[in-house]
């Protein structure tokens, strides 16, 4: 059995070797403290992401991976969208109905399910249900920042729709991990 500030150290220290090599212009305060955020978190989605009568498995790696079912993965995709928004700078009104892909189609459905999931988690008295859908909402996230050009579109009611899903998205993943205790971060 490994006592758990041991544990937390251990995080923080691979946390914080991630938050470098991801930005390595940081300080070493801030560095420090975003790694205390992504540790914590990590700890905390690995437990919660469990099914209550399952064991559970505690991977070092998984816990701290930036691209897989992972706490700093959501804080990691939140911050993204952060990003999109403070570079566009504001946006007006947007027209929903031009967003004829389907990445995005499937995000602003996953977005519908949100209040679902959250009624779900009380009814049932378990996380893990919110966790998985804040999960599939990150990873939807990112395969439409990774297919559509938001902030390079020419079509201005296209572009300031596409803000708009990015912002929503945004919201309600600050949302779900101020649920589940998880700090939001602007940055990893």
């Amino acid at each position: 059995v490994i006592p758990l500030q041991e544990v937390i150290d251990k995080l923080n220290d691979l946390a914080l070797d991630t938050v470098k090599e991801k930005n390595p212009n940081l300080g070493d305060e801030e560095a420090k403290k975003i790694a205390k955020a992504v540790s914590v978190g990590a700890l905390k989605y690995n437990d919660l992401k469990q099914h209550p009568f399952s064991d559970i498995t505690f991977d070092w790696k998984a816990m701290l991976d930036l691209s897989g079912n992972s706490g700093p993965y959501i804080q990691y995709t939140y911050a993204r969208l952060a990003s999109i928004l403070h570079k566009a700078g504001g946006r007006e009104a947007g027209d929903l109905t031009t967003l004829a892909e389907s990445s995005s189609r499937t995000l602003m459905r996953q977005l519908l399910d949100f209040p679902e999931f959250i009624a779900e988690s009380a009814r049932f008295n378990t996380l893990n249900g919110l966790v998985l859908y804040l999960y599939e909402l990150a990873h939807r996230a990112n395969q439409f920042y990774e297919q559509v050009r938001i902030l390079e579109d020419d079509n201005v009611n296209r572009k300031n729709a596409r803000l708009l899903l990015v912002e929503t998205t945004a919201s309600v993943l600050k949302k779900g991990l101020n649920l589940l205790g998880i700090e939001v971060l602007e940055r990893i």
